[in-house]
């Protein structure tokens, strides 16, 4: 496991939070773990744990259950994951 600093670069997309006002509240960049599937914000200094596994080569959440590299495909049941994930 690996951690990662924040790389706007590979980041997967953007959330933009407004106030009942029309103004942006909130402007940040997110990614996809590659385990659960889950997003999250990415927030330089915000001291959260996250990760990488270097099988998928993709980030992780860093929910304890995504530390082990087990692909979103093989938790749903299917018999083999694509190749754009590790082998399980």
């Amino acid at each position: 496991m690996i951690l990662i600093e924040h790389n706007h670069s590979k980041c997967n997309g953007d959330i933009i939070i407004t106030g009942a006002d029309g103004n942006i509240v909130l402007e940040a960049p997110t990614m996809k773990c590659c385990h659960c599937e889950d997003m999250f914000v990415v927030i330089k200094g915000s001291k959260r744990k996250r990760g990488f596994c270097m099988k998928c080569m993709s980030p992780t959440c860093g929910k304890e259950q995504c530390d082990i590299c087990t692909p979103l495909e093989v938790t749903l049941g299917y018999d083999k994951p694509s190749s754009r994930y590790c082998d399980a």
